[in-house]
């Protein structure tokens, strides 16, 4: 049996899913929030022990692959991953 905890963020536009309820307590959501403003327009971003895998959503594949556009992104998404659940701190 699989349990799915979840919790919306940034205005219900993405949501974060964990297996274990008490995650969702050690998760800091304003800075996911924060995040998020950077990496945002995605499709899913899928954390696991492993890495961390995003799926960006683009128009111009060209211009978003230029050094101004890939900054920002990197260091959106290294940002998000000192945000893992296992981690951040407890309460």
């Amino acid at each position: 049996m699989s349990n799915r905890f979840i919790r919306w963020v940034a205005n219900k536009e993405y949501l974060i899913e964990v297996t274990e309820k008490k995650l969702l307590n050690r998760i800091d959501l304003q800075q996911i929030e924060e995040a998020i403003k950077i990496l945002h327009p995605f499709a899913y971003i899928l954390v696991s022990k492993k890495g961390l895998i995003l799926e960006k959503l683009s128009q111009n594949l060209l211009q978003d692959t230029e050094e101004q556009y890939l900054v920002p992104l990197f260091e959106g998404l290294f940002n998000l991953t000192k945000l893992s659940p296992t981690t951040a701190t407890p309460e």
